[in-house]
């Protein structure tokens, strides 16, 4: 399963330069002026724990878990 975040208050060029060589297969797409949203397809070499530790500051929504994550 993609694994699918919405990232709050965070320009889509910083997720962008944070996923790295992944970034180019990975869908970043707005979602209104607060929200971009972020779909990881599963066949990327990328797990969850990579994932939580390369958004880790940011305040973001994992659809998946339904857990907000940074959040204060």
């Amino acid at each position: 399963m993609s694994i699918q975040i919405v990232i709050a208050d965070t320009p889509r060029e910083d997720v962008s330069r944070r996923l790295g060589s992944i970034a180019s297969r990975c869908e970043i797409f707005p979602m209104d002026d607060a929200r971009i949203g972020l779909s990881i397809p599963e066949k990327l070499d990328a797990d969850e724990n990579w994932i939580h530790d390369t958004l880790r500051g940011l305040t973001y929504y994992d659809l998946y878990t339904g857990e907000w994550h940074g959040a204060e």
